[in-house]
């Protein structure tokens, strides 16, 4: 024998969520989007700034060993002059001027190596002509130089005038007799 069972169900179990409640979850799921995509966003302007300036500084690192490696006299030749790099720092052989709209360059970098002897604190100069490689005056001995870096194929780009570039400086200094 079968005996039905009675099962009374309670207003509870009928209840579903009201459409002030369903408004509130919906407008706090959206507000968590929202942040969590505007946290990605700059997280990623932060990661391309990181990348651009780490890869500015290899360069950088990567021509004042140029320098280093060559004698003491040949290092005012660098003066002025301008290398390209791809947009992983590597340098793009063979360009001297500005490259034609082929060949892809996402940095250029210019190399400025200053004339006169570098002042040093705390010694006390003497009076008397400029030194110089020339042979006029004492010999100088030590050298600033300053790596200005663009990034983007800015072909009429000026580092004089324009200040959309990053600088990289240090001092060379002979270390041997003359």
């Amino acid at each position: 024998m079968v005996v039905p069972v009675n099962v009374s169900r309670s207003s509870a179990c009928n209840r579903a969520f009201t459409l002030p409640e369903m408004t509130i979850s919906v407008a706090i799921v959206f507000v968590m989007v929202l942040v969590v995509w505007g946290v990605i966003g700059t997280s990623q302007i932060t990661m391309d700034i990181a990348v651009r300036k780490s890869t500015q500084a290899r360069i950088s690192q990567q021509l004042i060993s140029d320098i280093l490696l060559n004698n003491w006299s040949s290092v005012m030749s660098y003066n002025g002059s301008e290398h390209y790099f791809d947009s992983e720092g590597i340098r793009i052989p063979g360009l001297t001027g500005i490259p034609d709209d082929d060949v892809y360059w996402a940095y250029r970098a210019r190399i400025e190596v200053e004339r006169q002897q570098a002042a040093v604190p705390g010694v006390e100069e003497k009076p008397g002509k400029e030194g110089g490689d020339d042979g006029e005056g004492p010999p100088v001995m030590s050298r600033r130089v300053s790596i200005h870096i663009t990034n983007g194929p800015y072909p009429d780009y000026n580092f004089q005038t324009e200040r959309r570039h990053e600088t990289f400086s240090t001092w060379l200094s002979k270390m041997a007799k003359n």
